[in-house]
Protein backbone atom coordinates (compact mmCIF):
# COMPACT_ATOMS: atom_id res chain seq x y z
CA UNK A 1 0.00 0.00 0.00
CA UNK A 2 2.80 2.31 0.49
CA UNK A 3 4.59 1.93 -2.43
CA UNK A 4 1.16 2.49 -4.37
CA UNK A 5 0.84 5.88 -2.18
CA UNK A 6 4.27 7.00 -3.25
CA UNK A 7 4.30 5.77 -6.49
CA UNK A 8 0.39 7.91 -7.53
CA UNK A 9 2.74 10.80 -5.49
CA UNK A 10 5.41 10.76 -7.52
CA UNK A 11 3.61 10.39 -10.48
CA UNK A 12 0.86 13.39 -9.53
CA UNK A 13 4.08 15.59 -8.64
CA UNK A 14 5.49 14.79 -11.98
CA UNK A 15 2.29 15.87 -13.69
CA UNK A 16 1.18 18.96 -11.52
CA UNK A 17 4.37 20.47 -10.65
CA UNK A 18 3.66 22.88 -13.92
CA UNK A 19 0.41 24.16 -12.52
CA UNK A 20 0.82 24.31 -9.25
CA UNK A 21 3.84 26.65 -10.18
CA UNK A 22 1.49 28.90 -12.12
CA UNK A 23 -0.91 28.67 -9.08
CA UNK A 24 1.07 30.22 -6.63
CA UNK A 25 2.82 32.72 -8.88
CA UNK A 26 -0.95 33.82 -10.05
CA UNK A 27 -2.09 33.68 -6.35
CA UNK A 28 0.68 36.16 -5.23
CA UNK A 29 0.59 38.55 -8.43
CA UNK A 30 -3.14 38.79 -7.84
CA UNK A 31 -2.55 39.47 -4.15
CA UNK A 32 0.19 42.39 -4.70
CA UNK A 33 -1.73 44.07 -7.79
CA UNK A 34 -4.63 43.79 -4.60
CA UNK A 35 -1.62 45.64 -2.32
CA UNK A 36 -0.40 47.62 -5.00
CA UNK A 37 -3.41 49.48 -5.35
CA UNK A 38 -1.64 51.18 -2.09
CA UNK A 39 1.82 51.30 -3.27
CA UNK A 40 2.18 55.14 -4.96
CA UNK A 41 5.87 56.23 -4.57
CA UNK A 42 5.17 59.90 -6.05
CA UNK A 43 7.53 58.93 -9.14
CA UNK A 44 5.35 57.40 -11.78
CA UNK A 45 2.17 54.82 -11.72
CA UNK A 46 4.62 53.11 -14.27
CA UNK A 47 7.41 53.07 -11.75
CA UNK A 48 4.76 51.72 -8.86
CA UNK A 49 4.06 48.72 -11.19
CA UNK A 50 7.72 47.93 -12.28
CA UNK A 51 8.07 47.79 -8.33
CA UNK A 52 6.05 44.93 -8.29
CA UNK A 53 7.42 42.97 -11.07
CA UNK A 54 10.47 43.13 -10.15
CA UNK A 55 9.92 42.52 -6.31
CA UNK A 56 8.57 38.76 -7.40
CA UNK A 57 10.94 38.17 -10.27
CA UNK A 58 13.65 39.21 -8.12
CA UNK A 59 12.69 36.86 -5.40
CA UNK A 60 11.37 34.21 -7.03
CA UNK A 61 15.04 33.88 -9.29
CA UNK A 62 16.99 34.37 -5.94
CA UNK A 63 15.31 31.65 -4.22
CA UNK A 64 15.27 29.19 -7.09
CA UNK A 65 18.94 29.40 -7.37
CA UNK A 66 19.47 29.27 -3.54
CA UNK A 67 16.88 26.33 -3.41
CA UNK A 68 19.06 24.51 -6.04
CA UNK A 69 22.35 25.41 -4.47
CA UNK A 70 21.91 25.07 -1.23
CA UNK A 71 19.35 22.59 -0.77
CA UNK A 72 20.15 18.94 -2.16
CA UNK A 73 16.55 17.18 -0.62
CA UNK A 74 14.98 19.99 -2.45
CA UNK A 75 16.93 19.39 -5.75
CA UNK A 76 14.44 16.04 -6.53
CA UNK A 77 12.04 18.56 -7.03
CA UNK A 78 11.65 20.48 -10.10
CA UNK A 79 13.50 23.57 -9.08
CA UNK A 80 11.21 25.88 -11.15
CA UNK A 81 8.17 24.92 -8.49
CA UNK A 82 10.11 24.98 -5.64
CA UNK A 83 11.46 28.64 -6.86
CA UNK A 84 7.82 29.53 -7.41
CA UNK A 85 6.32 28.06 -4.20
CA UNK A 86 8.76 29.21 -1.65
CA UNK A 87 9.52 33.09 -3.48
CA UNK A 88 5.53 33.51 -3.12
CA UNK A 89 5.20 32.66 0.52
CA UNK A 90 8.55 34.36 1.16
CA UNK A 91 6.77 37.82 -0.99
CA UNK A 92 3.77 37.38 1.37
CA UNK A 93 5.49 37.24 4.56
CA UNK A 94 6.88 40.84 3.34
CA UNK A 95 3.51 42.64 2.65
CA UNK A 96 0.65 43.21 4.62
CA UNK A 97 -2.34 40.37 5.64
CA UNK A 98 0.19 37.11 5.60
CA UNK A 99 -2.07 35.96 7.56
CA UNK A 100 -4.85 35.92 4.27
CA UNK A 101 -1.92 35.29 1.82
CA UNK A 102 0.49 32.27 2.16
CA UNK A 103 -3.50 30.19 3.42
CA UNK A 104 -4.51 31.37 -0.13
CA UNK A 105 -1.40 30.94 -2.09
CA UNK A 106 -1.45 27.14 -0.56
CA UNK A 107 -5.11 27.29 -1.51
CA UNK A 108 -4.31 28.24 -5.37
CA UNK A 109 -0.92 25.92 -5.84
CA UNK A 110 -2.86 23.03 -4.92
CA UNK A 111 -5.62 24.15 -7.36
CA UNK A 112 -2.79 24.75 -9.80
CA UNK A 113 -1.68 21.04 -9.06
CA UNK A 114 -4.82 19.46 -9.72
CA UNK A 115 -5.25 21.35 -12.76
CA UNK A 116 -1.96 20.19 -13.89
CA UNK A 117 -2.61 16.68 -13.13
CA UNK A 118 -6.26 16.77 -15.31
CA UNK A 119 -4.31 17.89 -18.14
CA UNK A 120 -1.70 15.54 -18.26
CA UNK A 121 -3.89 12.67 -17.80
CA UNK A 122 -6.19 13.87 -20.36
CA UNK A 123 -8.88 16.30 -19.92
CA UNK A 124 -11.83 14.83 -21.34
CA UNK A 125 -11.21 11.69 -18.69
CA UNK A 126 -14.57 11.29 -15.93
CA UNK A 127 -11.53 12.12 -12.73
CA UNK A 128 -10.38 15.44 -14.99
CA UNK A 129 -13.18 16.75 -15.14
CA UNK A 130 -14.43 16.47 -11.54
CA UNK A 131 -10.88 18.08 -10.69
CA UNK A 132 -11.42 20.74 -12.80
CA UNK A 133 -14.59 21.43 -11.41
CA UNK A 134 -13.63 21.24 -7.85
CA UNK A 135 -11.48 23.66 -8.89
CA UNK A 136 -14.01 26.28 -10.37
CA UNK A 137 -16.54 25.69 -7.70
CA UNK A 138 -13.55 26.63 -5.10
CA UNK A 139 -12.41 29.39 -6.33
CA UNK A 140 -16.19 30.94 -7.32
CA UNK A 141 -16.63 30.25 -3.27
CA UNK A 142 -13.43 32.30 -2.65
CA UNK A 143 -14.09 35.30 -4.86
CA UNK A 144 -17.84 34.85 -4.45
CA UNK A 145 -16.84 35.70 -0.43
CA UNK A 146 -14.23 38.33 -1.37
CA UNK A 147 -17.50 40.55 -2.64
CA UNK A 148 -20.27 39.00 -0.50
CA UNK A 149 -21.44 41.84 1.87
CA UNK A 150 -22.72 39.21 4.74
CA UNK A 151 -25.76 39.12 6.32
CA UNK A 152 -28.26 41.08 8.21
CA UNK A 153 -28.04 40.12 11.87
CA UNK A 154 -29.16 43.67 13.07
CA UNK A 155 -31.93 43.52 15.97
CA UNK A 156 -34.82 44.88 14.37
CA UNK A 157 -36.10 48.29 15.13
CA UNK A 158 -38.69 48.29 17.74
CA UNK A 159 -40.75 51.61 17.39
CA UNK A 160 -42.03 51.81 20.55
CA UNK A 161 -38.75 52.61 21.57
CA UNK A 162 -38.89 55.72 19.35
CA UNK A 163 -42.24 56.85 21.22
CA UNK A 164 -42.31 59.69 23.54
CA UNK A 165 -45.03 61.78 25.53
CA UNK A 166 -42.63 64.44 25.47
CA UNK A 167 -43.16 67.57 22.96
CA UNK A 168 -41.01 66.99 19.72
CA UNK A 169 -38.62 70.54 19.55
CA UNK A 170 -40.00 72.65 17.56
CA UNK A 171 -36.65 74.77 17.15
CA UNK A 172 -35.00 75.16 13.44
CA UNK A 173 -33.84 71.94 12.22
CA UNK A 174 -30.03 72.16 12.34
CA UNK A 175 -29.33 70.26 9.81
CA UNK A 176 -31.03 72.39 7.21
CA UNK A 177 -28.79 74.58 5.43
CA UNK A 178 -28.71 77.95 6.57
CA UNK A 179 -29.39 81.68 5.41
CA UNK A 180 -26.22 82.32 3.97
CA UNK A 181 -24.07 81.74 0.58
CA UNK A 182 -21.60 79.87 1.00
CA UNK A 183 -18.28 80.05 -0.72
CA UNK A 184 -14.76 77.87 -0.96
CA UNK A 185 -11.37 78.72 -1.00
CA UNK A 186 -8.01 77.16 -0.12
CA UNK A 187 -5.16 77.70 1.51
CA UNK A 188 -1.37 76.22 2.13
CA UNK A 189 2.16 76.62 1.08
CA UNK A 190 1.67 76.93 -2.74
CA UNK A 191 4.19 74.22 -3.64
CA UNK A 192 2.22 70.96 -2.78
CA UNK A 193 3.03 68.94 -5.93
CA UNK A 194 0.10 66.23 -5.90
CA UNK A 195 -2.60 68.79 -5.48
CA UNK A 196 -3.02 71.85 -7.45
CA UNK A 197 -5.46 72.99 -5.03
CA UNK A 198 -2.43 73.70 -2.42
CA UNK A 199 -0.09 74.03 -5.08
CA UNK A 200 -0.24 76.90 -8.23
CA UNK A 201 -3.89 77.70 -7.74
CA UNK A 202 -3.56 77.78 -3.92
CA UNK A 203 -5.68 81.10 -2.48
CA UNK A 204 -3.87 82.56 0.41
CA UNK A 205 -0.50 81.50 0.77
CA UNK A 206 0.90 79.67 4.41
CA UNK A 207 4.59 79.45 5.50
CA UNK A 208 5.25 75.71 6.08
CA UNK A 209 6.71 74.64 9.97
CA UNK A 210 8.81 72.56 11.07
CA UNK A 211 7.98 69.85 13.68
CA UNK A 212 10.84 67.85 14.22
CA UNK A 213 11.10 69.10 17.91
CA UNK A 214 8.49 66.70 18.64
CA UNK A 215 8.37 64.52 15.48
CA UNK A 216 11.67 63.82 14.14
CA UNK A 217 10.68 61.87 9.94
CA UNK A 218 13.78 62.87 8.53
CA UNK A 219 15.46 59.71 8.09
CA UNK A 220 15.15 56.03 7.60
CA UNK A 221 14.20 54.31 4.53
CA UNK A 222 10.22 54.71 4.86
CA UNK A 223 10.48 58.26 5.66
CA UNK A 224 12.39 58.62 2.47
CA UNK A 225 10.30 57.24 0.62
CA UNK A 226 7.53 59.49 2.30
CA UNK A 227 9.43 62.41 1.09
CA UNK A 228 9.55 61.25 -3.06
CA UNK A 229 5.73 61.39 -2.54
CA UNK A 230 5.38 64.36 -1.06
CA UNK A 231 8.52 66.76 -1.55
CA UNK A 232 8.76 67.40 1.93
CA UNK A 233 9.22 66.01 5.86
CA UNK A 234 9.10 67.05 9.11
CA UNK A 235 11.09 70.29 8.19
CA UNK A 236 8.66 72.00 6.39
CA UNK A 237 5.05 70.35 6.81
CA UNK A 238 2.68 73.06 5.26
CA UNK A 239 -0.20 74.52 7.08
CA UNK A 240 -3.02 73.44 4.14
CA UNK A 241 -6.95 73.41 4.67
CA UNK A 242 -10.11 73.75 2.64
CA UNK A 243 -12.33 76.38 3.75
CA UNK A 244 -16.08 77.35 3.79
CA UNK A 245 -16.97 79.99 4.99
CA UNK A 246 -20.73 82.40 4.65
CA UNK A 247 -20.94 85.30 2.14
CA UNK A 248 -22.21 88.11 4.50
CA UNK A 249 -21.30 90.86 7.14
CA UNK A 250 -20.42 90.09 10.71
CA UNK A 251 -18.38 87.76 12.41
CA UNK A 252 -18.36 84.06 12.21
CA UNK A 253 -17.68 81.47 15.05
CA UNK A 254 -14.40 79.40 13.63
CA UNK A 255 -14.46 75.71 13.37
CA UNK A 256 -11.88 73.17 12.57
CA UNK A 257 -12.26 69.90 11.28
CA UNK A 258 -9.70 67.14 10.98
CA UNK A 259 -9.19 63.56 9.60
CA UNK A 260 -7.62 60.46 11.37
CA UNK A 261 -5.20 57.93 9.70
CA UNK A 262 -6.17 56.48 6.18
CA UNK A 263 -4.00 55.98 3.25
CA UNK A 264 -2.14 58.96 2.48
CA UNK A 265 -2.70 59.65 -0.93
CA UNK A 266 -6.44 58.59 -0.89
CA UNK A 267 -6.71 62.38 0.33
CA UNK A 268 -9.30 62.25 3.59
CA UNK A 269 -9.59 66.24 3.74
CA UNK A 270 -12.22 66.25 0.77
CA UNK A 271 -14.41 63.67 3.02
CA UNK A 272 -15.98 66.22 4.97
CA UNK A 273 -18.02 69.11 2.54
CA UNK A 274 -21.05 67.67 3.58
CA UNK A 275 -20.46 69.17 6.94
CA UNK A 276 -18.21 72.36 5.60
CA UNK A 277 -21.04 73.54 3.45
CA UNK A 278 -23.95 73.07 6.11
CA UNK A 279 -22.00 74.96 8.98
CA UNK A 280 -21.01 77.43 6.38
CA UNK A 281 -24.50 78.43 5.37
CA UNK A 282 -25.52 78.44 9.13
CA UNK A 283 -23.37 81.20 9.63
CA UNK A 284 -19.67 79.38 10.87
CA UNK A 285 -16.03 79.90 9.08
CA UNK A 286 -15.16 75.95 8.54
CA UNK A 287 -12.00 74.44 7.50
CA UNK A 288 -10.75 70.81 6.58
CA UNK A 289 -7.05 70.60 7.47
CA UNK A 290 -4.68 68.78 5.55
CA UNK A 291 -2.23 66.37 7.66
CA UNK A 292 -3.11 63.54 4.51
CA UNK A 293 1.26 63.60 5.48
CA UNK A 294 0.88 61.82 8.42
CA UNK A 295 -1.40 59.22 7.24
CA UNK A 296 -0.45 55.59 6.63
CA UNK A 297 0.83 54.13 3.25
CA UNK A 298 2.06 50.57 2.14
CA UNK A 299 5.53 50.95 4.42
CA UNK A 300 3.08 51.19 6.94
CA UNK A 301 2.13 53.88 9.65
CA UNK A 302 3.44 55.96 12.36
CA UNK A 303 1.26 54.41 15.10
CA UNK A 304 -0.17 57.12 17.06
CA UNK A 305 2.95 58.28 17.47
CA UNK A 306 2.01 61.64 15.55
CA UNK A 307 -0.85 62.45 17.73
CA UNK A 308 1.22 65.13 19.56
CA UNK A 309 2.44 66.63 15.61
CA UNK A 310 -1.49 66.05 14.79
CA UNK A 311 -2.88 68.43 17.51
CA UNK A 312 0.18 70.74 17.31
CA UNK A 313 -0.69 71.58 13.54
CA UNK A 314 -4.29 72.61 14.11
CA UNK A 315 -2.84 75.01 16.63
CA UNK A 316 -0.84 76.23 14.21
CA UNK A 317 -3.85 76.85 11.73
CA UNK A 318 -5.44 78.61 14.90
CA UNK A 319 -2.33 81.16 14.60
CA UNK A 320 -2.68 81.57 10.99
CA UNK A 321 -6.94 82.45 11.56
CA UNK A 322 -5.81 84.79 14.36
CA UNK A 323 -3.43 86.27 11.64
CA UNK A 324 -5.74 86.93 9.41
CA UNK A 325 -8.32 88.10 11.60
CA UNK A 326 -6.17 90.97 12.38
CA UNK A 327 -4.72 91.62 9.13
CA UNK A 328 -5.97 95.22 7.29
CA UNK A 329 -7.10 93.75 3.37
CA UNK A 330 -7.02 89.84 4.33
CA UNK A 331 -10.53 88.13 2.94
CA UNK A 332 -10.95 87.28 6.77
CA UNK A 333 -10.24 90.58 8.51
CA UNK A 334 -12.36 91.24 11.41
CA UNK A 335 -14.60 88.23 10.15
CA UNK A 336 -13.31 85.38 12.26
CA UNK A 337 -14.99 84.98 16.00
CA UNK A 338 -11.59 84.06 17.68
CA UNK A 339 -13.61 83.97 20.81
CA UNK A 340 -15.66 80.98 19.69
CA UNK A 341 -13.71 78.15 18.31
CA UNK A 342 -14.57 74.03 17.92
CA UNK A 343 -12.45 71.50 17.10
CA UNK A 344 -13.96 68.32 15.60
CA UNK A 345 -11.82 65.25 14.71
CA UNK A 346 -12.45 61.74 13.14
CA UNK A 347 -10.60 58.60 14.34
CA UNK A 348 -6.62 59.88 15.43
CA UNK A 349 -8.01 63.91 14.05
CA UNK A 350 -10.51 62.70 17.49
CA UNK A 351 -7.51 62.29 19.45
CA UNK A 352 -5.88 65.13 17.97
CA UNK A 353 -8.38 67.80 19.00
CA UNK A 354 -8.66 66.13 22.51
CA UNK A 355 -4.93 66.98 22.60
CA UNK A 356 -5.11 70.00 21.07
CA UNK A 357 -7.44 71.34 23.59
CA UNK A 358 -5.20 70.13 26.65
CA UNK A 359 -1.56 71.83 24.54
CA UNK A 360 -3.32 74.77 24.19
CA UNK A 361 -3.05 76.03 27.52
CA UNK A 362 0.62 75.19 27.66
CA UNK A 363 3.41 77.54 27.78
CA UNK A 364 5.64 75.95 26.63
CA UNK A 365 6.25 72.04 25.33
CA UNK A 366 6.54 69.53 28.21
CA UNK A 367 9.28 67.31 26.75
CA UNK A 368 11.87 70.52 25.77
CA UNK A 369 11.17 73.88 27.63
CA UNK A 370 13.06 75.20 24.88
CA UNK A 371 10.11 75.17 22.89
CA UNK A 372 7.62 78.08 23.68
CA UNK A 373 4.11 77.83 22.75
CA UNK A 374 1.84 80.67 22.10
CA UNK A 375 -1.81 79.75 21.68
CA UNK A 376 -4.49 80.05 24.53
CA UNK A 377 -7.25 80.06 21.91
CA UNK A 378 -10.50 80.05 23.19
CA UNK A 379 -11.71 76.68 21.74
CA UNK A 380 -15.33 76.08 23.37
CA UNK A 381 -16.02 72.96 22.23
CA UNK A 382 -14.83 69.57 21.23
CA UNK A 383 -16.47 66.85 19.20
CA UNK A 384 -14.79 63.52 18.61
CA UNK A 385 -15.98 61.09 15.54
CA UNK A 386 -14.75 57.60 16.75
CA UNK A 387 -11.46 58.88 18.29
CA UNK A 388 -8.91 56.45 19.61
CA UNK A 389 -7.44 57.62 22.57
CA UNK A 390 -3.50 56.93 22.94
CA UNK A 391 -1.69 59.88 24.11
CA UNK A 392 -0.69 60.39 27.41
CA UNK A 393 2.16 63.53 28.12
CA UNK A 394 3.35 61.15 30.82
CA UNK A 395 2.94 57.16 31.55
CA UNK A 396 -0.46 56.29 32.40
CA UNK A 397 -1.26 59.81 33.13
CA UNK A 398 -4.25 60.57 30.18
CA UNK A 399 -5.22 63.98 29.68
CA UNK A 400 -8.18 66.09 30.93
CA UNK A 401 -10.38 67.89 29.44
CA UNK A 402 -11.04 71.20 31.33
CA UNK A 403 -13.81 73.49 30.84
CA UNK A 404 -14.51 72.76 27.28
CA UNK A 405 -17.91 71.64 25.83
CA UNK A 406 -17.24 67.73 24.72
CA UNK A 407 -19.74 65.69 22.16
CA UNK A 408 -18.65 61.65 21.73
CA UNK A 409 -20.30 59.78 18.13
CA UNK A 410 -19.57 56.16 17.81
CA UNK A 411 -21.14 53.48 15.64
CA UNK A 412 -22.16 49.90 16.86
CA UNK A 413 -20.66 48.33 13.64
CA UNK A 414 -17.23 50.56 13.82
CA UNK A 415 -14.92 47.98 12.68
CA UNK A 416 -11.34 50.05 13.18
CA UNK A 417 -12.03 51.56 16.69
CA UNK A 418 -14.54 48.67 17.47
CA UNK A 419 -14.34 49.49 21.31
CA UNK A 420 -15.72 53.01 22.43
CA UNK A 421 -12.58 54.59 23.57
CA UNK A 422 -14.50 58.00 23.61
CA UNK A 423 -15.97 56.93 26.93
CA UNK A 424 -13.04 57.50 28.76
CA UNK A 425 -12.47 61.24 27.41
CA UNK A 426 -15.94 61.82 28.08
CA UNK A 427 -15.60 60.47 31.76
CA UNK A 428 -11.98 62.78 32.23
CA UNK A 429 -13.88 65.68 31.06
CA UNK A 430 -14.23 67.80 34.09
CA UNK A 431 -15.92 71.60 34.58
CA UNK A 432 -14.33 74.07 37.68
CA UNK A 433 -14.93 77.41 36.68
CA UNK A 434 -18.60 77.55 37.82
CA UNK A 435 -19.61 78.48 33.72
CA UNK A 436 -22.26 76.22 32.39
CA UNK A 437 -20.78 73.52 30.11
CA UNK A 438 -22.02 69.80 29.03
CA UNK A 439 -20.69 66.72 27.57
CA UNK A 440 -22.73 64.41 25.44
CA UNK A 441 -22.28 61.03 23.82
CA UNK A 442 -24.47 59.30 21.05
CA UNK A 443 -24.74 55.78 20.22
CA UNK A 444 -25.98 54.83 16.31
CA UNK A 445 -26.01 51.26 16.57
CA UNK A 446 -25.59 50.47 12.69
CA UNK A 447 -22.88 53.22 12.03
CA UNK A 448 -19.89 52.21 10.70
CA UNK A 449 -15.77 54.03 11.10
CA UNK A 450 -15.51 54.92 7.51
CA UNK A 451 -18.88 57.02 6.76
CA UNK A 452 -18.40 59.87 8.38
CA UNK A 453 -15.94 60.99 5.82
CA UNK A 454 -17.17 60.71 2.03
CA UNK A 455 -13.94 59.23 1.10
CA UNK A 456 -13.74 56.55 3.30
CA UNK A 457 -16.91 54.79 2.68
CA UNK A 458 -18.00 51.39 3.93
CA UNK A 459 -15.40 49.40 4.49
CA UNK A 460 -13.19 50.18 7.92
CA UNK A 461 -10.17 48.18 7.20
CA UNK A 462 -7.80 47.98 4.16
CA UNK A 463 -7.69 44.74 1.81
CA UNK A 464 -7.11 41.61 2.53
CA UNK A 465 -8.86 42.78 6.02
CA UNK A 466 -11.92 44.27 4.61
CA UNK A 467 -13.00 41.24 2.48
CA UNK A 468 -13.46 39.72 5.78
CA UNK A 469 -15.84 42.73 7.15
CA UNK A 470 -19.52 42.14 7.30
CA UNK A 471 -20.85 45.51 5.90
CA UNK A 472 -24.54 44.08 4.85
CA UNK A 473 -26.28 45.46 8.43
CA UNK A 474 -24.19 49.02 8.51
CA UNK A 475 -26.78 52.06 7.62
CA UNK A 476 -26.51 53.37 4.14
CA UNK A 477 -23.96 56.95 4.08
CA UNK A 478 -26.40 59.20 3.60
CA UNK A 479 -28.53 58.27 7.07
CA UNK A 480 -25.35 58.22 9.08
CA UNK A 481 -23.98 61.76 7.69
CA UNK A 482 -27.75 63.23 8.00
CA UNK A 483 -26.84 61.76 12.21
CA UNK A 484 -23.62 63.73 11.94
CA UNK A 485 -25.27 67.06 10.65
CA UNK A 486 -27.92 66.61 12.72
CA UNK A 487 -25.96 66.65 16.17
CA UNK A 488 -22.68 68.39 14.91
CA UNK A 489 -24.64 71.46 14.26
CA UNK A 490 -26.88 71.54 17.18
CA UNK A 491 -23.81 71.05 19.65
CA UNK A 492 -22.24 73.92 17.55
CA UNK A 493 -25.25 75.86 18.45
CA UNK A 494 -25.77 75.75 21.87
CA UNK A 495 -21.80 75.59 22.63
CA UNK A 496 -20.92 78.43 20.31
CA UNK A 497 -23.63 80.75 19.88
CA UNK A 498 -25.64 80.42 22.97
CA UNK A 499 -28.87 78.62 21.78
CA UNK A 500 -30.03 76.73 24.57
CA UNK A 501 -33.17 75.64 22.74
CA UNK A 502 -30.80 72.69 21.45
CA UNK A 503 -29.71 70.73 24.58
CA UNK A 504 -32.79 68.71 24.83
CA UNK A 505 -31.18 67.12 21.63
CA UNK A 506 -28.58 65.65 24.02
CA UNK A 507 -30.39 64.30 26.86
CA UNK A 508 -33.32 62.68 24.85
CA UNK A 509 -32.72 61.79 20.76
CA UNK A 510 -36.33 61.00 20.38
CA UNK A 511 -37.19 64.74 20.57
CA UNK A 512 -35.42 64.96 17.01
CA UNK A 513 -38.74 63.39 16.04
CA UNK A 514 -38.49 61.90 12.31
CA UNK A 515 -35.15 64.27 11.49
CA UNK A 516 -33.21 61.23 12.92
CA UNK A 517 -33.07 58.50 10.54
CA UNK A 518 -34.85 55.51 12.58
CA UNK A 519 -31.86 53.13 14.22
CA UNK A 520 -31.03 52.40 18.05
CA UNK A 521 -29.07 55.38 19.75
Amino acid sequence: LWSKVMTFTIHFAENSWKGAALGAVLAMLFFLIAIGIYIKTGISPIVDVLIIIVLIGVVIGVTGYLTKRFFPIIQKLNPLFVAAFVSSFVVAGLIPGSFFSRPFILFEMICGAMVGYAIARGIKKMGSLILISLVLIGNFSVFYFFVFEGFDNTIAINEDLSKTTLSILTVDDPSRNGTFEVNELFYGSGNDKNRPEFGKEVDILTKSVDATPFFDQTSGISNHIRKIYWGFDSKNYPINGRVWYPIGEGTFPLVLIVHGNHNMDDYSDPGYKYLGELLASRGYIVVSVDENFLNGNWMGDFYDKEIFTRAWLLLKHLQNWREWNNTKGNIFSDKVDMDNIALIGHSRGGAAVSTAAAINKLNKYHLDANQIFDFQFSIKGIVQIAPNDPYTPQNNVPLELENVNYMLLHGGYDQDMYWTAGNRVYNRAVFTDGDYHFKTALYIYRANHGQFNTVWGRKDRTIPFAWCLNTKPIMNGEDQRQIAKLYISAFLESTLKGKNEYIPLFKDYRLAGQVLPEDYY
